[in-house]
């Protein structure tokens, strides 16, 4: 594995393992051979979209091949279904479920109190791939500043904070 530039990423500092997105998979960011931590959301983010929830219960896929978390029960969902568009060809109606899907996999970050909204737009690029951009609102809650301020500190230092995915389905 090799190390990659990672903006939000800093050796030794607390928080969440530091994920990077390349190539359709989520990989860890190493500097040398140390593990890169991050301190706001996006490795959140990104596991939360692109772990597997489990397959709904009226899906064809429910016996066969449901996916999904172990501990999984119909009050405590974990992941997105994003997995089931992999093989769908690119409509409205997919575009109009891979919104809705990724909406789902971060109402917790409202639920929580984290985010005050979660607004998400989806795009095709091409025949075979999905964009899906998401924008975060600040809420008011005190104790989720910290979240917050590291993602506040990375856009002074790097000019920057985005998390933009692109999927191919």
């Amino acid at each position: 594995m090799q190390a990659l530039n990672h903006p939000l990423a800093k050796v030794g500092s607390v928080g969440d393992l530091a994920l990077s997105w390349k190539d359709g998979q989520a990989d860890i960011v190493l500097e040398g051979e140390a593990l890169l931590m991050e301190g706001g959301l996006v490795s959140a983010i990104l596991v939360s979209l692109f772990s597997d929830a489990r397959a709904p219960e009226d899906s064809d896929l429910a016996k066969s091949d449901p996916r999904g978390w172990w501990p999984d029960d119909v009050t405590d969902r974990y992941g997105s279904l994003l997995w089931l568009l992999q093989r769908e060809k690119i409509t409205p109606e997919i575009l109009s479920k891979a919104k809705a899907w990724t909406a789902t996999a971060l109402s917790w970050l409202t639920e929580d109190g984290i985010a005050e909204r979660v607004e998400v737009e989806v795009e095709r690029q091409g025949l075979d791939r999905v964009a899906i951009g998401v924008k975060l609102y600040r809420g008011n809650a005190r104790r989720w500043n910290y979240l917050w301020d590291a993602l506040e500190e990375t856009l002074l230092e790097t000019g920057r904070v985005a998390l933009q995915v692109t999927q191919g389905v």
